[in-house]
């Protein structure tokens, strides 16, 4: 008999955690000396653009410093939900300034001039910012922390940013296109509505919650939100996937219908040995094995705080699933939808 262990262990997590609070230290650091020049520069420019990059730079700060928050505590989860709203906040706040300050600009309110100190830190972003990013997008995908994905996202965009910042800042000098300049700001603007609502919906969308009589799905989305299928709206806890998931919104129904295959041809039977574990009794072969390794493989990769075993036996294929104290809740609606699976 062979027991396999899936997703990362107690010492793993701690080392993932010790990685995002020194990326999340070095982006602080990158960001506050990216601001404090953007923003000078920009206002001795009047460069609408470039002090709305040292304004992103400083809502970068403020969502790091957020996640920086979040992982200070023995329990990093128990925060998610606050830090995704104020990375989603963040966000929105940065694109309301910039929208306005450019409407003025093109409106005639001051063209804006040429900034040498602005191209210079244009360009080192766009060389700093992708590497920080990729980093810690990669420990929070391990880790399955959204907060941690999400502010890598943040730390990307600046990235993006700063190669529409460094085309505005080089046509108006090159050219003497004063409104690329405010027209840059506006691209800036409409990527971090986007990214806002992104960072919004990874905390609303597709969480476990109960259905309620207000207007939200039963699937426990917001109205309107895109991840639930109607056939998912019409069962009641249809929808498990937490809010530290990493897997993508719109992949997040096609991986809870496996987890439904999985169960209706191979399920015999579930008991909950504690409130943090579960007990899952599979139908014994081959085929049925691989395809609860595979699975259970792919859901580890997004949310890590599963923890799945696998102990093949001689009738059958016992799988347990542990979760930490603070997402009891996501093990309860599996277990349900498990038991429904049973029930057809």
């Amino acid at each position: 008999m062979t027991t396999v262990g899936l997703g990362p262990s107690p010492l793993r997590r701690a080392a993932l955690h010790r990685r995002i609070r020194l990326l999340v230290a070095a982006t602080i650091t990158y960001n506050l000396i990216e601001a404090a020049v953007a923003i000078t520069a920009g206002t001795v420019a009047s460069s609408g653009a470039l002090v709305a990059f040292g304004l992103d730079s400083v809502i970068e700060v403020a969502s790091a410093a957020a996640v920086a928050w979040q992982f200070s505590s023995a329990d990093p989860q128990a925060r998610e939900r606050i830090t995704l709203r104020i990375i989603a906040l963040s966000f929105f706040a940065l694109a309301a300034y910039v929208a306005v300050d450019s409407a003025l600009t093109l409106t005639g309110a001051g063209a804006a001039g040429h900034s040498t100190p602005g191209i210079a830190l244009a360009a080192l972003s766009l060389l700093v910012m992708p590497f920080l990013s990729a980093a810690q997008r990669r420990a929070g995908r391990e880790l399955g922390s959204a907060s941690a994905v999400a502010d890598s996202k943040q730390t990307l965009l600046c990235t993006y940013l700063s190669g529409v910042l460094l085309a505005g800042l080089l046509l108006n000098t090159l050219f003497g296109w004063s409104w690329a300049d405010p027209v840059a700001a506006l691209v800036i603007a409409a990527v971090a509505v986007k990214e806002g609502r992104d960072a919004w919906r990874g905390d609303a969308c597709c969480a476990p919650p109960p259905p309620s009589a207000d207007g939200d799905d039963a699937c426990g989305c917001e109205p309107g939100c895109s991840c639930c299928t109607p056939d998912q709206a019409r069962q009641d806890h249809a929808e498990w996937a937490p809010a530290a998931c990493a897997l993508p919104t719109e992949e997040r129904p096609s991986r809870v219908a496996e987890f439904d295959d999985l169960f209706a041809s191979a399920l015999l039977g579930l008991e909950r040995v504690r409130p943090t574990r579960l007990r899952l009794t599979l139908a014994a072969g081959a085929q049925v094995e691989s395809t609860a390794r595979d699975l259970t493989a792919k859901e580890s990769e997004c949310c890590s705080f599963f923890a799945f075993t696998l102990t093949p036996g001689a009738e059958d294929l016992t799988l347990d699933v542990e979760v930490p104290a603070a997402q009891v809740e996501v093990l309860d609606a599996l277990a349900a939808r498990a038991a429904a699976q049973i029930a057809r």
